[in-house]
C-alpha cells in the first residue's frame, strides 16, 4: 500500500499516516480479518492503527464465533470495561461485523464508513470524532455509547437501542432514525439541540419516540405523524 494513502478524515480534519504512527508509537498495521480476530482472542487490546481491506467480512472469518465467546466471557468477568479494546486511528471502511459483541470498545478517530454493524452490541463504546458515514447500526445495542463529534451522515440507526447515547455535535445529515426512542439520549435535547437542528432537519423519522421538547424543536422539519410524542 502507498504509504501516503492511509490518511484518515474525521471531525478534526485529515490525519496523515505519519501523524498516526507518531501518536500510536509504531507503524500502521495491515492485517486480515482472521489475523485481527486471533490477535483479540490472544488478549491483545491495543489495535490502534489497524488497516483492514475495505469490505472485509469478519463474520465469515473462522475465529469469529470463538471471538464472540471470548468477549462474552470477559464481559461477564468485568475486565472489558477496565481494559477496553482500542481501535483508535484505524481504517475499517466497509467492514461487515454484523452481530459483533464489542461493548466498551474505543472506536475514536477512525474511519468506519459503510460498515455493517447490524445487531451489534456496542454498549458504551466510544466513537468520538470518527467517520461513520453510511454505517448500518440497525438493531444495534448502542446504550450509553458516545457519538460526540461523529459523522453519522446517511447512517442507519433504525430500531437501535439509544438509551443514554450521546450525540453531542454529531453530524446526522440524512441519517435514519426510525423505530427508535430518542427520549433518553444526550446531546440533542434542551440547549444543545439548537446546535443540532441543522443536522436533524434532513434525518429520516418514522415511529420515532420523542419528548415534547424535541417534538417542538422538530415541528418545522418533521411531520408529527412520523413521531410518537410522550404524553
Amino acid at each position: 500500500m502507498d504509504k501516503n494513502s492511509y490518511n484518515i478524515v474525521h471531525d478534526y480534519g485529515e490525519v496523515t499516516r505519519k501523524h498516526v504512527e507518531s501518536v500510536i508509537g509504531r507503524p500502521v498495521r495491515e492485517m486480515s480479518g482472521y489475523e485481527l480476530m486471533k490477535r483479540l482472542i490472544d488478549n491483545e487490546r491495543d489495535m490502534r492503527g489497524t488497516l483492514l481491506e475495505e469490505g472485509c467480512n469478519l463474520t465469515k472469518c473462522e475465529p469469529f464465533e470463538e471471538f464472540q465467546n471470548y468477549m462474552r466471557t470477559h464481559y461477564e468477568l468485568g475486565d472489558i470495561k477496565e481494559r477496553r479494546i482500542d481501535f483508535g486511528y484505524s481504517k475499517l471502511n466497509g467492514v461487515n461485523a454484523e452481530g459483533i459483541f464489542l461493548p466498551y470498545a474505543d472506536l475514536s478517530n477512525l474511519e468506519l464508513q459503510n460498515a455493517i454493524l447490524r445487531g451489534a452490541n456496542l454498549e458504551r463504546a466510544y466513537f468520538l470524532g470518527s467517520n461513520c458515514t453510511g454505517a448500518d447500526f440497525t438493531g444495534a445495542n448502542l446504550e450509553g455509547a458516545s457519538f460526540s463529534r461523529t459523522n453519522l451522515a446517511h447512517a442507519k440507526l433504525n430500531s437501535a437501542n439509544l438509551s443514554g447515547t450521546d450525540f453531542y455535535r454529531a453530524e446526522l445529515h440524512k441519517a435514519e432514525l426510525k423505530e427508535v426512542d430518542l427520549r433518553e439520549i444526550n446531546g440533542l435535547l434542551d440547549e444543545s439541540v439548537r446546535a443540532m437542528v441543522s443536522h436533524l432537519n434532513t434525518a429520516y423519522f418514522g415511529n420515532t419516540m420523542v419528548t415534547k421538547s424535541l417534538a417542538r424543536t422538530l415541528e418545522n422539519y418533521v411531520s408529527s405523524s412520523l413521531l410518537i410524542i410522550e404524553k
